[in-house]
């Protein structure tokens, strides 16, 4: 019969491509991973039961004091005499170095 026929290849079909996406999949470097089957049927899976309005709020609340703690925080000014030792000094490393870190324009070798 041609139906039996093509319902089983249709069926073994599914199976061959489930197989190479689980191979695909076992690949990934990943420890938590889905499987082939976990991935295909996920879209008919229950979903338990979404945020309430208080788990929103209390999300964007936490988010708001970090952003607030961040701001919050104030870096140190650097003086101009401290910055230019800073550079001095990086440049002094650069030139130590060798020619791994390429040429050196001379006029710049003496920083005034």
């Amino acid at each position: 019969m041609v139906y039996e026929h093509d319902v089983w290849d249709s069926i073994s079909d599914s199976m061959n491509k489930e197989q190479k996406l689980q191979k695909l999949i076992n690949h990934l470097p990943a420890n938590n991973y889905l499987t082939a089957h976990e991935y295909i049927s996920i879209d008919n899976s229950k979903v338990e039961h979404g945020l309430t309005d208080e788990e929103i709020l209390a999300a964007i609340a936490d988010e708001d004091k970090e952003e607030e703690e961040s701001v919050d925080e104030q870096v140190e000014k650097v003086s101009c005499n401290e910055a230019e030792k800073s550079i001095n000094q990086v440049l002094q490393f650069l030139y130590e170095q060798g020619p791994e870190f390429g040429e050196i324009n001379e006029e710049n070798r003496n920083p005034k």
